[in-house]
C-alpha cells in the first residue's frame, strides 16, 4: 500500500525520455506507437474507474546525482551498478523538468534513462547483488524508471518496436501504483483450498477478476474517504453555529452508498466523495471567515464602548428629568 498514489478520479502520466549524452544516444523516439500498442488498451480498461491524461518530453543531457558503483566484468568490460541504497536519489529533481503546471491532477512520471557512453552498461542491481531482470524499478507514489542501455553503434531514433519492452514495463509500473490486486498476494491463502489461476492472455494489462477486485477496492476507499469527509463538515459546523450547509450534500450521500448494483455503486461513491469535498473545501466554508461570540466582543467592545457611555449617561440624565418634571406636576396638582 505504500507504492499506491492517493485516489482520485483523474490523473496526468508523463513519459518522460531522458537522454545523458545526446551526442551519442537517441534524439527521439516513437512513444506514441508503443502507447498504442500496450499503454492505451490499459487505459482504456481503466477509462471507468479514472480520466487520464497523457503526455510526453525529452530532455537531453540529463545528468544523474549519484556516482554508479564501477563493477570490473573483465579485462575489457565494465559495468555500473545501481544499488537498492541509490534508486531513492536516482532522480535529478534540480535538473530534471518533471513537474506539471498545466493541471492540478495528480502526477505519474514514467522515465526511460538512457545512460550516457562512459556509465553505460547501467544496471540496476538487488540487494543480493543480482542483476534485475527488467533494468527498472518503481518509485513509490512518484512513477517508474527505466533504464535502457545504448547499443554500441550510435542510433537516432528509439523505435516502436524498441519501446515495447519498456512500454510493458510502464504498464506493469502503472499497475502497481494504481494498486491493481497483486495475484501471488491473492493465490497464496488460497492455495490448499482452490485452484487459481490467471489468463496471461487478458489483453490491456488487468483481466476482469483484477478489475473488479481493483473497482470494489476504490469504492470502500470512496465511501470511507467520504464519510470522513463529511464527519470534519460536521464537526466544523457544529463549532461553527452561524455557518450555513446544503442539506443535499447528506441526501446525495447517503442515496449513492444504497444502490444495488455493483457498478452504479462505484459511480456514486466517487461522485458522493466529490460532492462531500467540494462542500468541505467551498469557499464560504473556510473557517476563518467566522468567529466565536467571544472573539467578536472583544473585538467591538474597545469600539463601541466609548461611543456607548455618552449616550447612556445623556439617557439616564434624560430620565431623570422627566422623573423630575412628573413629580412637579403631581405636586402642583394637589
Amino acid at each position: 500500500e505504500q507504492r499506491t498514489v492517493r485516489h482520485t478520479s483523474a490523473y496526468q502520466l508523463s513519459f518522460s525520455l531522458f537522454n545523458g549524452d545526446a551526442s551519442s544516444g537517441p534524439t527521439d523516439w516513437a512513444i506514441e506507437s508503443a502507447l498504442q500498442a500496450t499503454i492505451r488498451p490499459f487505459l482504456t480498461r481503466l477509462g471507468p474507474l479514472f480520466n487520464f491524461t497523457v503526455d510526453s518530453q525529452i530532455q537531453y543531457y540529463s545528468t544523474l546525482p549519484i556516482r554508479p558503483t564501477p563493477i570490473q566484468i573483465d579485462s575489457q568490460t565494465t559495468e555500473y551498478a545501481l544499488y537498492p541504497r541509490d534508486l531513492p536519489h536516482f532522480v535529478n529533481t534540480q535538473d530534471w523538468n518533471l513537474d506539471s503546471t498545466e493541471t492540478n491532477m495528480p502526477l505519474l512520471n514514467f522515465v526511460l534513462y538512457v545512460p550516457p557512453a562512459h556509465l553505460s552498461p547501467l544496471v540496476v542491481r538487488e540487494a543480493d547483488g543480482t542483476p534485475s531482470p527488467y533494468n527498472a524499478f518503481l518509485a513509490p507514489r512518484w512513477g517508474g524508471i527505466v533504464v535502457n542501455n545504448p547499443p554500441h553503434r550510435p542510433i537516432a531514433q528509439l523505435s516502436g518496436g524498441d519501446l515495447l519492452g519498456p512500454s510493458r514495463i510502464f504498464v506493469s509500473q502503472l499497475r502497481g501504483l494504481l494498486g491493481v490486486p497483486d495475484f501471488a498476494d491473492i493465490v497464496s491463502p488460497l492455495q490448499n483450498e482452490w485452484i487459481v489461476e490467471s489468463d496471461p492472455n487478458s489483453g490491456p494489462g488487468i483481466s476482469p477478476w483484477e478489475f473488479d477486485l481493483l473497482q470494489a477496492k476504490r469504492n470502500v476507499e470512496n465511501v470511507a474517504e467520504a464519510i470522513n469527509t463529511l464527519n470534519s463538515l460536521d464537526r466544523l459546523v457544529e463549532s461553527i453555529p452561524n455557518m450555513v450547509v446544503q442539506d443535499s450534500i447528506q441526501e446525495k450521500f447517503d442515496d449513492s452508498i444504497q444502490k444495488g448494483r455493483f457498478g452504479e455503486a462505484y459511480t456514486h461513491s466517487r461522485q458522493a466523495l466529490a460532492l462531500a469535498e467540494s462542500a468541505f473545501f467551498d469557499p464560504s466554508m473556510v473557517s476563518m471567515l467566522y468567529f466565536p461570540n467571544d472573539h467578536k466582543f472583544g473585538v467591538y467592545m474597545p469600539l463601541f464602548v466609548p461611543i456607548l457611555v455618552p449616550i447612556i449617561i445623556a439617557v439616564l440624565k434624560e430620565i431623570k428629568e422627566w422623573r423630575q418634571l412628573r413629580n412637579q406636576s403631581k405636586i402642583k396638582t394637589q
